[in-house]
């Protein structure tokens, strides 16, 4: 599978920017590389594409995911995510504890649309199985933040002291 070909298809109908090595601010790209804007148009989370050769990288909503090109496999799952996150199919999932000064980030995940109504115990169950990072939770409390490519869907979920949660 040509992935390029896949990703642009994938893009069209959205509003996108390509950038190469040699235009302000990308002067630390690679000849062959290309950076990718896609602009959401609707909220403040763009989605961006670093495609290059060696691992194509999707960022979006303070989450991201790294795919390997020289596997089918991973060609797909870039694809299916990228289309997922266009469509509201997946969203961010981003997880943090209180601290004195801020929140700080704990996890991040990309979800299904559905998933965002799990509970953190489940949603992020491989971290909860870390009792250093599961006792910040329950110490502190902390809060779920979903990022959707339309921002009409984001949800934030505090999470209260000893695990209780509650819709913000």
């Amino acid at each position: 599978m040509d992935a390029y070909e896949a990703m642009m298809d994938t893009l069209e109908g959205f509003d996108y920017r390509i950038h190469r090595k040699g235009e302000k601010g990308f002067e630390d790209l690679k000849d062959e590389d290309l950076m990718i804007e896609v602009i959401n148009k609707e909220g403040d989370d763009d989605l961006t594409i670093e495609f290059s050769e060696g691992e194509y990288s999707l960022f979006f909503g303070g989450d991201h995911d790294h795919f390997d090109p020289a596997y089918d496999d991973e060609i797909y799952w870039f694809i299916d995510l990228l289309d997922d996150i266009l469509h509201n199919n997946r969203c961010a999932a981003l997880l943090y504890y209180n601290t004195d000064d801020f929140p700080r980030l704990l996890a991040t995940s990309f979800c299904k649309a559905k998933d965002a109504e799990q509970p953190v115990e489940k949603l992020f169950s491989y971290v909860m199985e870390l009792q250093d990072y599961k006792a910040k939770l329950e110490n502190n409390g902390g809060k779920m933040i979903f990022r959707f490519w339309d921002p009409s869907l984001n949800k934030e979920e505090l999470i209260e002291k000893k695990g209780k949660t509650a819709l913000a």
